[in-house]
């Protein structure tokens, strides 16, 4: 039997760890002008990395090929899924870019599911991605690829999230797949370094923080306390999150047709994962 804290904190934490995630993004999006989308997106897997390497200290002994194969792929997953999020903030509103990502683990649960019941959510949530991705003042069409390279990336890392979770205890796995990322990122990260002012370092270093080490281990901590089911519902707030920190932090404008596009792929998220089996897990990025 549950304890019924746990079904309390439980989605707490995934509240807090959507808000970190995002506020991340938001932190990262104010050295865009400066450096770059792609620039910011190297150095910060390169602070993530160290933060997470002094966090976990993982071993690097003893792990098989298949250990070390799987890390690479999935740190190649993040490169992906981050770098086009950034690309894609870069040119459309925080919470535009969400939404459309979203669609790639809906993409996978869906898939997942035996039930033709899912087809009418589908029809719901790419209702919403067309509101949503309707090329405008604040959707471009670069915009909407990188977006939607970006949910091919995010399911490709919800694929593989279960199988680098499982490599040693705590963040051993995670911590040695974002120093690979970092790795493949290195020659950008080198380049970008002379040109970094005090703020931008800063901001990149908040939001490699709170978004990566901060955000993952509250994510990892809820799903110790209840059912995956359950903990993937609220793992749907991440483009309501999106939208909030849009509108806080970077004074992006919120029109009725996003808030309508977003509800839309939220609610379909939401009836989605509650017939989800418990093996299927929908965890957010590390935006």
């Amino acid at each position: 039997m549950q304890h019924p804290r746990r079904a309390v904190i439980a989605p707490l934490l995934i509240v807090v760890s959507c808000s970190a995630t995002q506020a991340s993004a938001g932190f990262a999006h104010r050295a865009f002008e400066s450096v770059g989308a792609l620039s910011v997106t190297s150095v910060r897997f390169s602070i993530a990395a160290l933060s997470l390497l002094v966090f976990a200290r993982p071993k690097l002994r003893g792990r098989s090929a298949s250990e070390w194969r799987a890390m690479l792929l999935f740190g190649a997953c993040c490169v992906l899924m981050n770098g086009a999020f950034y690309q894609a903030v870069a040119r459309m509103p925080l919470g535009n870019v969400t939404s459309i990502e979203f669609c790639g683990p809906f993409a996978i649960a869906v898939l997942s599911s035996r039930s033709w019941r899912e087809a009418r959510w589908v029809a719901l949530a790419a209702i919403g991605v067309l509101i949503v991705a309707h090329p405008s003042s604040s959707a471009t069409g670069s915009g909407i690829a990188f977006a939607l390279l970006a949910a091919v990336g995010w399911a490709l890392y919800t694929l593989m999230s279960k199988r680098v979770g499982a490599l040693g205890s705590g963040l051993e796995g995670l911590a040695l797949s974002i120093s690979i990322a970092a790795l493949m990122l290195s020659p950008v990260t080198i380049a970008t370094i002379p040109r970094l002012t005090s703020g931008d370092l800063w901001n990149i270093s908040l939001s490699a923080v709170i978004g990566v080490t901060f955000a993952f281990s509250l994510e990892l901590t809820a799903l110790r306390l209840v059912a995956a089911k359950k903990v993937s519902v609220f793992f749907s707030l991440d483009p309501v999150a999106a939208f909030a920190i849009g509108v806080v932090m970077l004074h992006q404008p919120l029109s009725w047709l996003a808030i309508l596009g977003c509800s839309c792929i939220v609610i379909a998220s939401i009836a989605v994962a509650r017939h989800e089996d418990d093996a299927t897990v929908v965890t957010p990025p590390l935006a």
